[in-house]
């Protein structure tokens, strides 16, 4: 019975790998097709040049000359992308510790690769939301709301675009589950490298800092400070003058303040009249609410723990200094702790309103959403930015009661 047992199980871990990797190969091939036929705009292509130039030819990733070798790259291949009017690789040198493995690829292999990673961290960003909110779904649920979150407009420009946010904000959600199960160490390390974009993952890294530092979870505190100096420290020995030429690229930019436009900012565009106190306003009110989230982390006991961290990835979302629909997987994690509650509190009526929910906001955009067919750029529209964000985030303040009010902590459970 044992040796039946154990053959079962063996065959049954050998087809779900064997699935996963059909699934994972297919897609690569999808994504290549895709990319080779519809013209995307590309944020890959100039971090594997500038990892290229610097590993085979000893360029300095900060060179001009990287933005040559990244049309030169796009010319050659079958990839139909293109890029901004960047004039230079304008990225702390480790955050190009990301992309050097794929600068030792041909670019349309790197490019097909990449995009398949990416995907994979859409996956992860599911299941840890999935795991961590407690949601009860069978093994076919949580693949549905996987495809949903890849094929869905949002996932579809992010992953065409080659767009590093789904990796970010994965590793911030897996610190997050490493700090749930009480594993600081690792925890601190993996947000470490995920401070590389600290434009993107800042206000969750500081505000979890303030919490593990006022809490007394020093490992988390010193594995993080320790992952960050160690980034920093072999930064300076493989190239000592990166942070000089760092900073000589953001002066020749000269970009001034134009670029910041926070999805708060696109909301309050919608009365002109208005705009510049709305604006200011809203920023504030958000601010606040991140006063609050982090007075409640500190106050209230673990049971709130994961409402008020998912609450701050909404709110760093709507903080974020550029809005774009690539940093729409901020939302996901928050999103699915309010489908856990509806499915607990009103039975199948919420599980079945929680999927329609999820379709509408996630597929649904794509029937408004195209410039032109050849093309996979979503317009201007205040709906991509603001409207499924602002349903989600007010939502969330629904939920507050049951999620921090249960009577079996989610954080515990």
């Amino acid at each position: 019975m044992v040796k039946k047992r154990y053959r079962k199980t063996a065959i049954s871990q050998y087809a779900s790998i064997a699935i996963a990797f059909t699934l994972i190969l297919a897609f690569s091939f999808l994504s290549y097709y895709i990319t080779s036929n519809v013209q995307v705009f590309d944020v890959f292509a100039i971090p594997w040049a500038a990892g290229r130039s610097w590993l085979l030819k000893g360029v300095n990733p900060y060179e001009n000359s990287v933005i040559d070798s990244t049309i030169q790259a796009i010319t050659d291949s079958q990839i139909k992308a293109h890029i901004d009017n960047q004039k230079a690789f304008h990225q702390p040198l480790f955050s190009l510790f990301f992309y050097l493995p794929f600068s030792l690829m041909p670019f349309s292999v790197a490019r097909t690769l990449w995009v398949t990673i990416l995907a994979i961290f859409v996956g992860l960003i599911g299941v840890l939301g999935i795991r961590i909110a407690g949601w009860k779904l069978n093994l076919i649920g949580r693949v549905c709301v996987i495809l949903v979150l890849i094929f869905s407009l949002p996932g579809a420009i992010t992953l065409l675009r080659g767009h590093i946010s789904p990796i970010i904000i994965g590793m911030g959600l897996s610190s997050i589950y490493l700090l749930q199960k009480k594993h600081d160490t690792a925890a601190g390390f993996i947000l470490a490298f995920a401070s590389s974009y600290f434009l993107t993952i800042g206000l969750v890294i500081s505000v979890l800092l303030l919490w593990a530092i006022i809490k007394k979870r020093w490992k988390f505190v010193v594995s993080f400070l320790s992952g960050l100096a160690f980034l920093i420290i072999i930064s300076f020995l493989i190239l000592p003058s990166w942070f000089l030429d760092w900073a000589s690229v953001l002066v020749r930019l000269d970009i001034g303040w134009s670029w910041i436009k926070t999805p708060l900012m696109v909301l309050a565009a919608l009365l002109p009249g208005i705009s510049n106190p709305l604006t200011i306003f809203l920023h504030g009110l958000f601010a606040i609410f991140t006063i609050i989230i982090l007075i409640s982390l500190l106050i209230q006991s673990d049971q709130s723990f994961v409402f008020n961290i998912f609450l701050l990835f909404i709110v760093a979302y709507f903080l974020h200094l550029q809005s774009s629909i690539v940093f729409h997987y901020f939302i996901i994690p928050g999103l699915l702790l309010i489908f856990r509650y509806w499915s607990d509190r009103w039975k199948h009526f919420g599980f079945a309103l929680s999927w329609i929910f999820l379709l509408i906001g996630w597929l649904g955009p794509w029937l408004f959403f195209f410039s032109e067919i050849s093309s996979i750029e979503p317009m201007e529209n205040s709906w991509i930015y603001i409207g499924y964000p602002l349903i989600a985030f007010i939502g969330m303040i629904w939920i507050r009661w049951w999620a921090v009010k249960l009577p079996k902590p989610s954080f515990q459970s």
